[in-house]
């Protein structure tokens, strides 16, 4: 019988994350998946760090709840989907949606994650965001925005397509039409 050709292929984000160029001679196609951007996903299974990922949603904040140290905003399963991972660092266990990010003023950049606070629940159009006893309460205002890291960036990436992508440096990117 005549010999077959394959075409191997292989892809994830966290294979094309940890692989060596020379351990890829034989592949002729890589999917990388989110490799783009990464996302919280990526960074609690090890593929990549916080300061990697390349996607923040803006998210304003429409409720506070001092009592409950709890802010709501305008960013739910629509924006991030509905993927959760399992904490493994600060407080084992507990289910996260979204990890906060500090805000540099005057800036679209982000800073580091704010440990302890991140997206606890959602709903389709909005999310409950704990804040940590450590972080003034009262810097957080009704309107303000708030730096989310999607768990699952791709979903985030796709939904807000519509829209275009805003880079750091102000720059609109629009997405190819299908």
């Amino acid at each position: 019988p005549p010999a077959i050709a394959i075409e191997l292929s292989i892809g994830d984000t966290p294979t094309c994350s940890v692989i060596d160029s020379k351990d890829l001679k034989d592949i002729q196609e890589m999917r990388p998946g989110n490799f783009v951007f990464y996302d919280v996903e990526q960074a609690e299974i090890g593929s990549c760090g916080y300061d990697d990922i390349a996607m923040a949603l803006a998210c304003p904040v429409v409720a506070r709840h001092e009592s409950r140290r709890e802010l709501i905003l305008y960013g739910g399963g629509v924006h991030f989907s509905k993927d959760r991972v399992t904490d493994t660092t600060t407080q084992p266990g507990r289910t996260v949606f979204g990890r906060v990010v500090r805000s540099i003023p005057d800036s679209l950049y982000w800073g580091s994650v704010i440990e302890g606070m991140y997206l606890r629940s959602i709903s389709q159009e909005h999310g409950i965001v704990v804040v940590p006893p450590e972080e003034d309460f009262d810097s957080f205002s009704v309107g303000g925005i708030l730096k989310v890291l999607p768990v699952h960036s791709c979903m985030t990436a796709d939904v807000m397509s519509n829209k275009g992508y805003l880079t750091c440096d102000g720059e609109w990117i629009h997405r190819m039409k299908d």
